[in-house]
Protein backbone atom coordinates (compact mmCIF):
# COMPACT_ATOMS: atom_id res chain seq x y z
CA UNK A 1 0.00 0.00 0.00
CA UNK A 2 1.10 3.79 -1.10
CA UNK A 3 2.27 5.12 2.22
CA UNK A 4 2.50 9.28 2.73
CA UNK A 5 4.11 11.61 5.46
CA UNK A 6 2.82 15.23 5.94
CA UNK A 7 5.26 17.78 6.89
CA UNK A 8 4.01 21.18 8.28
CA UNK A 9 6.31 24.32 8.45
CA UNK A 10 6.28 27.51 10.30
CA UNK A 11 6.64 29.11 13.51
CA UNK A 12 2.97 29.85 14.40
CA UNK A 13 2.07 26.20 13.90
CA UNK A 14 5.54 24.95 15.88
CA UNK A 15 4.22 27.59 18.97
CA UNK A 16 0.64 26.83 18.60
CA UNK A 17 -0.48 30.31 17.55
CA UNK A 18 -2.09 28.64 14.54
CA UNK A 19 -4.21 25.45 14.94
CA UNK A 20 -3.00 23.09 11.81
CA UNK A 21 -6.09 22.72 9.95
CA UNK A 22 -4.15 21.92 6.95
CA UNK A 23 -2.79 18.30 8.08
CA UNK A 24 -5.74 17.33 9.38
CA UNK A 25 -7.87 17.57 6.24
CA UNK A 26 -4.92 16.31 3.77
CA UNK A 27 -4.78 13.20 6.25
CA UNK A 28 -8.24 12.60 5.91
CA UNK A 29 -8.26 12.85 2.22
CA UNK A 30 -5.44 10.80 1.28
CA UNK A 31 -7.12 7.66 4.07
CA UNK A 32 -10.14 8.06 1.51
CA UNK A 33 -7.95 7.01 -1.46
CA UNK A 34 -6.45 4.35 0.52
CA UNK A 35 -3.32 5.40 1.45
CA UNK A 36 -1.32 5.03 4.67
CA UNK A 37 -0.53 8.22 7.11
CA UNK A 38 2.89 7.33 8.77
CA UNK A 39 3.63 10.57 10.17
CA UNK A 40 2.94 14.08 10.92
CA UNK A 41 5.55 16.42 11.32
CA UNK A 42 5.69 20.06 12.75
CA UNK A 43 8.76 22.22 12.20
CA UNK A 44 9.38 25.86 12.29
CA UNK A 45 10.77 28.47 10.05
CA UNK A 46 14.45 26.84 10.05
CA UNK A 47 16.33 24.86 7.32
CA UNK A 48 18.17 22.97 9.15
CA UNK A 49 15.17 20.96 11.36
CA UNK A 50 12.92 21.07 7.78
CA UNK A 51 15.90 19.22 5.59
CA UNK A 52 15.68 16.58 8.32
CA UNK A 53 12.47 16.00 8.73
CA UNK A 54 12.18 15.85 4.56
CA UNK A 55 15.54 13.71 5.14
CA UNK A 56 13.66 11.05 7.37
CA UNK A 57 10.44 11.60 5.31
CA UNK A 58 12.13 10.91 2.23
CA UNK A 59 13.49 6.98 3.77
CA UNK A 60 10.37 6.46 5.00
CA UNK A 61 7.46 7.29 3.00
CA UNK A 62 6.75 7.19 -1.20
CA UNK A 63 4.52 10.74 -0.83
CA UNK A 64 5.97 13.41 1.15
CA UNK A 65 3.36 16.50 1.43
CA UNK A 66 4.34 19.52 2.44
CA UNK A 67 2.41 23.20 3.68
CA UNK A 68 3.54 26.54 3.97
CA UNK A 69 7.00 28.48 3.78
CA UNK A 70 6.40 29.12 0.24
CA UNK A 71 5.95 32.99 0.43
CA UNK A 72 7.83 35.83 -0.89
CA UNK A 73 9.69 36.51 2.58
CA UNK A 74 13.37 35.49 3.87
CA UNK A 75 11.74 33.07 6.41
CA UNK A 76 10.12 31.49 3.30
CA UNK A 77 12.39 28.27 2.82
CA UNK A 78 10.52 25.26 1.93
CA UNK A 79 12.14 25.28 -1.44
CA UNK A 80 15.39 26.19 -0.92
CA UNK A 81 15.35 23.38 1.76
CA UNK A 82 13.77 20.50 -0.94
CA UNK A 83 16.09 21.66 -3.34
CA UNK A 84 19.38 21.02 -1.31
CA UNK A 85 17.72 17.70 0.58
CA UNK A 86 16.76 16.25 -3.29
CA UNK A 87 20.66 17.94 -4.80
CA UNK A 88 18.98 20.09 -7.24
CA UNK A 89 19.08 24.01 -8.20
CA UNK A 90 16.48 26.64 -7.89
CA UNK A 91 15.48 27.74 -11.38
CA UNK A 92 12.81 30.75 -12.17
CA UNK A 93 9.51 29.21 -13.09
CA UNK A 94 8.73 31.89 -16.32
CA UNK A 95 4.94 30.63 -15.63
CA UNK A 96 4.76 31.30 -12.15
CA UNK A 97 6.65 34.26 -12.63
CA UNK A 98 3.97 35.66 -15.34
CA UNK A 99 0.96 34.56 -12.75
CA UNK A 100 2.79 36.54 -9.99
CA UNK A 101 2.92 39.46 -12.07
CA UNK A 102 -0.36 39.68 -13.63
CA UNK A 103 -1.91 38.98 -10.24
CA UNK A 104 -0.24 41.98 -9.27
CA UNK A 105 -0.92 43.92 -12.45
CA UNK A 106 -5.05 42.70 -11.71
CA UNK A 107 -4.43 44.80 -8.62
CA UNK A 108 -3.19 47.56 -9.97
CA UNK A 109 -0.08 47.26 -7.80
CA UNK A 110 3.36 47.11 -7.95
CA UNK A 111 5.09 43.74 -7.66
CA UNK A 112 7.98 43.96 -4.56
CA UNK A 113 11.18 42.31 -6.05
CA UNK A 114 10.81 39.64 -3.49
CA UNK A 115 7.94 38.10 -4.72
CA UNK A 116 10.54 36.71 -7.31
CA UNK A 117 11.53 34.21 -4.79
CA UNK A 118 7.94 32.44 -5.02
CA UNK A 119 8.30 31.55 -9.20
CA UNK A 120 11.82 29.87 -7.95
CA UNK A 121 11.07 26.14 -7.89
CA UNK A 122 13.70 23.08 -7.85
CA UNK A 123 15.21 21.86 -11.14
CA UNK A 124 12.84 19.01 -12.28
CA UNK A 125 9.48 20.00 -10.64
CA UNK A 126 6.37 20.43 -12.20
CA UNK A 127 4.51 23.19 -11.22
CA UNK A 128 1.29 23.33 -9.35
CA UNK A 129 -0.47 26.58 -10.32
CA UNK A 130 -2.12 28.38 -7.58
CA UNK A 131 -5.47 30.55 -9.10
CA UNK A 132 -6.10 32.13 -5.89
CA UNK A 133 -2.57 33.32 -4.34
CA UNK A 134 0.98 34.32 -5.81
CA UNK A 135 2.39 31.13 -4.21
CA UNK A 136 2.67 28.21 -6.66
CA UNK A 137 3.14 24.57 -5.64
CA UNK A 138 5.05 22.13 -7.03
CA UNK A 139 6.34 18.38 -7.03
CA UNK A 140 9.17 16.78 -7.37
CA UNK A 141 9.66 12.90 -7.92
CA UNK A 142 13.38 11.80 -5.80
CA UNK A 143 14.54 8.21 -5.26
CA UNK A 144 11.09 6.83 -6.58
CA UNK A 145 9.56 9.05 -3.84
CA UNK A 146 7.44 12.46 -4.60
CA UNK A 147 7.79 15.61 -2.54
CA UNK A 148 4.62 17.88 -3.30
CA UNK A 149 4.55 21.07 -1.58
CA UNK A 150 1.48 23.12 -1.33
CA UNK A 151 1.20 26.53 0.63
CA UNK A 152 0.02 27.52 4.13
CA UNK A 153 -2.68 29.32 3.49
CA UNK A 154 -5.84 26.71 3.98
CA UNK A 155 -8.42 27.99 1.45
CA UNK A 156 -5.20 28.32 -1.39
CA UNK A 157 -4.15 24.78 0.09
CA UNK A 158 -7.32 23.00 -0.29
CA UNK A 159 -8.51 24.58 -3.97
CA UNK A 160 -5.03 23.53 -5.04
CA UNK A 161 -4.98 19.69 -3.31
CA UNK A 162 -8.78 18.98 -4.74
CA UNK A 163 -7.63 20.05 -8.59
CA UNK A 164 -4.41 19.20 -8.79
CA UNK A 165 -3.30 16.54 -5.69
CA UNK A 166 -6.24 14.37 -5.60
CA UNK A 167 -6.30 14.04 -9.95
CA UNK A 168 -2.63 13.67 -9.74
CA UNK A 169 -2.55 10.76 -7.50
CA UNK A 170 -5.76 8.89 -8.66
CA UNK A 171 -3.81 9.02 -12.11
CA UNK A 172 -0.58 7.28 -10.61
CA UNK A 173 -2.18 5.04 -7.35
CA UNK A 174 -1.23 1.68 -7.44
CA UNK A 175 -4.12 -0.95 -9.30
CA UNK A 176 -4.73 -4.18 -7.24
CA UNK A 177 -6.47 -2.50 -3.51
CA UNK A 178 -9.32 -0.64 -2.89
CA UNK A 179 -9.73 0.96 0.34
CA UNK A 180 -13.34 2.41 2.11
CA UNK A 181 -13.96 3.90 5.38
CA UNK A 182 -17.34 4.26 7.29
CA UNK A 183 -18.21 5.79 10.58
CA UNK A 184 -20.82 5.00 13.08
CA UNK A 185 -21.11 7.43 16.03
CA UNK A 186 -22.03 6.13 19.69
CA UNK A 187 -23.33 7.68 22.58
CA UNK A 188 -23.69 6.39 25.88
CA UNK A 189 -21.42 4.13 26.52
CA UNK A 190 -17.95 4.14 28.32
CA UNK A 191 -15.22 4.20 25.31
CA UNK A 192 -13.64 1.65 27.34
CA UNK A 193 -16.74 -0.89 27.27
CA UNK A 194 -17.25 -0.06 23.35
CA UNK A 195 -13.58 -0.68 22.89
CA UNK A 196 -14.05 -4.03 24.95
CA UNK A 197 -16.71 -5.15 22.67
CA UNK A 198 -15.19 -4.43 19.59
CA UNK A 199 -11.73 -5.59 20.43
CA UNK A 200 -11.64 -8.14 17.64
CA UNK A 201 -11.81 -5.49 14.74
CA UNK A 202 -9.69 -3.13 16.51
CA UNK A 203 -6.66 -5.71 15.62
CA UNK A 204 -4.00 -4.64 13.28
CA UNK A 205 -4.75 -7.57 11.33
CA UNK A 206 -8.38 -7.25 11.14
CA UNK A 207 -10.14 -6.60 8.10
CA UNK A 208 -12.55 -4.68 8.58
CA UNK A 209 -10.48 -2.73 11.25
CA UNK A 210 -12.43 -0.58 13.33
CA UNK A 211 -10.25 2.32 15.54
CA UNK A 212 -12.13 4.67 18.17
CA UNK A 213 -11.69 8.81 18.81
CA UNK A 214 -13.78 10.60 21.19
CA UNK A 215 -15.22 14.24 20.38
CA UNK A 216 -17.74 15.90 22.90
CA UNK A 217 -18.89 13.25 24.42
CA UNK A 218 -19.87 10.82 20.91
CA UNK A 219 -17.23 7.51 20.50
CA UNK A 220 -16.49 7.52 16.58
CA UNK A 221 -15.75 4.14 15.26
CA UNK A 222 -14.16 4.40 11.89
CA UNK A 223 -13.95 1.03 10.18
CA UNK A 224 -11.46 0.47 7.09
CA UNK A 225 -12.21 -2.09 4.68
CA UNK A 226 -9.57 -3.29 1.97
CA UNK A 227 -10.43 -5.39 -1.29
CA UNK A 228 -9.66 -5.93 -5.10
CA UNK A 229 -12.83 -3.95 -6.02
CA UNK A 230 -15.12 -1.40 -4.14
CA UNK A 231 -17.78 -3.41 -3.88
CA UNK A 232 -16.19 -6.54 -1.94
CA UNK A 233 -14.55 -3.73 0.59
CA UNK A 234 -18.13 -1.84 0.56
CA UNK A 235 -19.90 -5.42 1.35
CA UNK A 236 -17.07 -6.10 4.25
CA UNK A 237 -18.32 -2.66 5.72
CA UNK A 238 -21.70 -3.42 5.98
CA UNK A 239 -20.86 -7.09 7.52
CA UNK A 240 -19.04 -4.91 9.86
CA UNK A 241 -21.66 -2.62 10.80
CA UNK A 242 -23.84 -4.86 11.36
CA UNK A 243 -21.87 -6.70 13.84
CA UNK A 244 -20.78 -3.74 15.50
CA UNK A 245 -24.61 -2.47 15.92
CA UNK A 246 -25.63 -5.88 17.42
CA UNK A 247 -22.94 -6.01 19.89
CA UNK A 248 -23.61 -2.11 21.05
CA UNK A 249 -26.70 -2.13 20.02
CA UNK A 250 -29.24 1.24 20.58
CA UNK A 251 -26.15 3.02 21.29
CA UNK A 252 -25.07 3.78 17.99
CA UNK A 253 -27.03 6.25 16.86
CA UNK A 254 -26.03 7.58 13.55
CA UNK A 255 -23.08 6.49 10.33
CA UNK A 256 -20.53 9.05 8.48
CA UNK A 257 -21.40 12.29 8.83
CA UNK A 258 -24.79 12.21 10.63
CA UNK A 259 -25.17 14.04 13.98
CA UNK A 260 -26.75 13.51 16.95
CA UNK A 261 -29.29 16.23 16.06
CA UNK A 262 -29.97 15.45 12.71
CA UNK A 263 -30.91 11.71 14.22
CA UNK A 264 -33.48 13.36 16.56
CA UNK A 265 -34.96 15.51 14.20
CA UNK A 266 -35.40 12.71 10.92
CA UNK A 267 -37.06 10.61 14.09
CA UNK A 268 -39.18 13.23 14.78
CA UNK A 269 -40.07 13.79 11.18
CA UNK A 270 -40.65 9.89 10.85
CA UNK A 271 -43.02 9.01 13.91
CA UNK A 272 -44.58 12.81 12.73
CA UNK A 273 -44.23 14.06 16.34
CA UNK A 274 -43.99 17.45 17.47
CA UNK A 275 -41.42 18.65 20.97
CA UNK A 276 -40.90 21.64 23.15
CA UNK A 277 -38.14 22.35 25.73
CA UNK A 278 -37.86 24.05 28.71
CA UNK A 279 -34.40 24.66 29.80
CA UNK A 280 -32.72 26.03 32.78
CA UNK A 281 -28.49 25.14 33.05
CA UNK A 282 -28.36 24.84 29.08
CA UNK A 283 -29.76 27.83 28.63
CA UNK A 284 -31.04 26.97 25.26
CA UNK A 285 -28.39 25.19 23.93
CA UNK A 286 -30.44 22.03 22.95
CA UNK A 287 -32.91 24.35 21.06
CA UNK A 288 -29.77 25.72 19.49
CA UNK A 289 -28.49 22.38 18.62
CA UNK A 290 -31.76 21.37 16.81
CA UNK A 291 -32.37 24.49 14.84
CA UNK A 292 -29.26 23.60 13.64
CA UNK A 293 -31.31 21.18 11.91
CA UNK A 294 -33.11 22.18 8.18
CA UNK A 295 -36.98 21.69 8.56
CA UNK A 296 -37.00 21.27 12.37
CA UNK A 297 -39.21 24.14 12.58
CA UNK A 298 -42.06 21.62 11.69
CA UNK A 299 -41.45 19.86 14.68
CA UNK A 300 -40.00 22.54 17.76
CA UNK A 301 -43.30 24.15 18.97
CA UNK A 302 -41.09 25.61 21.20
CA UNK A 303 -37.59 26.15 23.59
CA UNK A 304 -38.32 28.46 26.90
CA UNK A 305 -35.38 29.36 28.36
CA UNK A 306 -36.43 29.24 32.08
CA UNK A 307 -33.00 30.27 33.77
CA UNK A 308 -34.37 31.70 37.26
CA UNK A 309 -37.36 30.61 39.70
CA UNK A 310 -39.27 33.82 38.04
CA UNK A 311 -39.02 32.70 34.55
CA UNK A 312 -40.26 29.11 35.60
CA UNK A 313 -43.08 30.64 37.35
CA UNK A 314 -43.86 33.64 34.43
CA UNK A 315 -43.10 31.36 31.22
CA UNK A 316 -44.33 27.86 32.00
CA UNK A 317 -46.86 28.48 34.92
CA UNK A 318 -44.69 26.43 37.87
CA UNK A 319 -46.06 28.21 41.06
CA UNK A 320 -43.20 30.30 42.58
CA UNK A 321 -43.63 29.92 46.06
CA UNK A 322 -43.09 26.03 45.41
CA UNK A 323 -39.87 26.38 43.64
CA UNK A 324 -38.76 28.19 46.41
CA UNK A 325 -39.79 25.51 48.90
CA UNK A 326 -38.18 22.81 47.06
CA UNK A 327 -35.16 24.60 45.03
CA UNK A 328 -34.81 24.08 41.29
CA UNK A 329 -32.56 21.18 40.81
CA UNK A 330 -33.97 18.30 41.67
CA UNK A 331 -36.13 15.34 40.31
CA UNK A 332 -39.51 17.19 41.15
CA UNK A 333 -38.51 20.85 39.65
CA UNK A 334 -37.69 18.87 35.88
CA UNK A 335 -40.84 16.66 35.84
CA UNK A 336 -42.57 19.54 36.42
CA UNK A 337 -40.93 21.84 33.46
CA UNK A 338 -41.71 18.93 31.32
CA UNK A 339 -45.38 18.84 32.64
CA UNK A 340 -45.77 22.90 32.10
CA UNK A 341 -44.11 22.78 28.64
CA UNK A 342 -46.43 19.98 27.20
CA UNK A 343 -49.37 21.76 28.88
CA UNK A 344 -48.34 24.78 27.31
CA UNK A 345 -47.92 24.13 24.05
CA UNK A 346 -49.46 20.60 23.72
CA UNK A 347 -46.53 18.79 22.42
CA UNK A 348 -46.17 14.92 21.71
CA UNK A 349 -43.14 15.21 23.43
CA UNK A 350 -41.93 17.73 26.36
CA UNK A 351 -37.95 17.68 27.26
CA UNK A 352 -37.09 19.59 30.34
CA UNK A 353 -33.25 20.56 31.88
CA UNK A 354 -32.49 21.60 35.14
CA UNK A 355 -28.55 21.55 36.99
CA UNK A 356 -25.47 23.51 37.96
CA UNK A 357 -23.14 24.30 35.69
CA UNK A 358 -20.69 25.57 37.82
CA UNK A 359 -18.05 26.52 38.30
CA UNK A 360 -19.54 27.12 41.83
CA UNK A 361 -22.97 25.93 43.22
CA UNK A 362 -24.89 28.10 46.13
CA UNK A 363 -26.25 24.90 47.63
CA UNK A 364 -24.07 21.92 48.87
CA UNK A 365 -26.72 19.68 48.29
CA UNK A 366 -26.70 20.99 45.05
CA UNK A 367 -22.88 20.27 43.74
CA UNK A 368 -21.24 21.57 40.29
CA UNK A 369 -22.36 18.62 37.70
CA UNK A 370 -25.54 17.41 39.25
CA UNK A 371 -28.03 17.65 36.50
CA UNK A 372 -31.91 16.27 36.22
CA UNK A 373 -33.62 15.68 32.55
CA UNK A 374 -37.47 14.82 32.33
CA UNK A 375 -39.40 13.58 29.50
CA UNK A 376 -42.98 14.18 29.45
CA UNK A 377 -45.71 12.39 26.60
CA UNK A 378 -48.83 11.25 27.09
CA UNK A 379 -47.95 7.97 28.61
CA UNK A 380 -46.60 10.19 31.60
CA UNK A 381 -43.08 11.39 32.95
CA UNK A 382 -40.01 10.16 33.33
CA UNK A 383 -36.61 11.74 34.59
CA UNK A 384 -32.59 10.57 34.83
CA UNK A 385 -30.14 12.06 37.06
CA UNK A 386 -26.93 13.15 35.74
CA UNK A 387 -23.48 13.84 37.63
CA UNK A 388 -20.99 15.32 34.94
CA UNK A 389 -17.88 17.02 36.02
CA UNK A 390 -15.68 19.74 33.99
CA UNK A 391 -15.79 22.90 32.69
CA UNK A 392 -18.85 25.31 32.62
CA UNK A 393 -19.53 24.55 29.15
CA UNK A 394 -18.76 20.86 29.24
CA UNK A 395 -21.23 20.66 31.41
CA UNK A 396 -23.95 22.26 29.61
CA UNK A 397 -22.66 20.14 26.26
CA UNK A 398 -22.99 17.27 28.13
CA UNK A 399 -26.42 18.00 29.42
CA UNK A 400 -27.51 18.66 25.92
CA UNK A 401 -26.58 15.99 24.62
CA UNK A 402 -27.89 13.14 26.77
CA UNK A 403 -31.40 15.53 26.76
CA UNK A 404 -31.21 14.55 23.20
CA UNK A 405 -30.44 10.85 23.07
CA UNK A 406 -32.74 10.92 25.79
CA UNK A 407 -35.73 12.30 23.13
CA UNK A 408 -33.67 9.93 20.66
CA UNK A 409 -34.38 6.52 22.80
CA UNK A 410 -37.82 7.69 23.31
CA UNK A 411 -38.80 8.42 19.95
CA UNK A 412 -37.51 4.84 18.66
CA UNK A 413 -40.18 2.88 21.07
CA UNK A 414 -42.70 5.13 19.48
Amino acid sequence: MKTAEITSTGNELLQGEVLNTNASYIAEELTRKGITILCHTTVGDDIVALGSALERAIERADLIIVTGGLGPTRDDITRKAVALSCQKKLILDETAFSHIKETYHCRHMEMPTSNVRQAMIPEGATLIPNKTGTAPGFSLKHDNKEIICLPGVPGEMRQMFQEWVLPHIQETAVIGIVTAHRKLHVFGLPEALVGEKIEHLMAPESNPMAGTMVHEGIITLRITAEAREEAQARTLLDKAEEEIRQLLGEAVFGRDEETLEEVVADLLKKHKKTIAIAESCTGGLVGDLLTNVPGISQHLLEDVVTYTIKSKADLIGIPEELLRKTGVVNPETARAMAIAIRNKTGSDIALSITGVAGPTSPHPREPVGLVYIALATKEGVEHKEFHFSGSRRWIKLLAAKNALDMVRLKLLKM
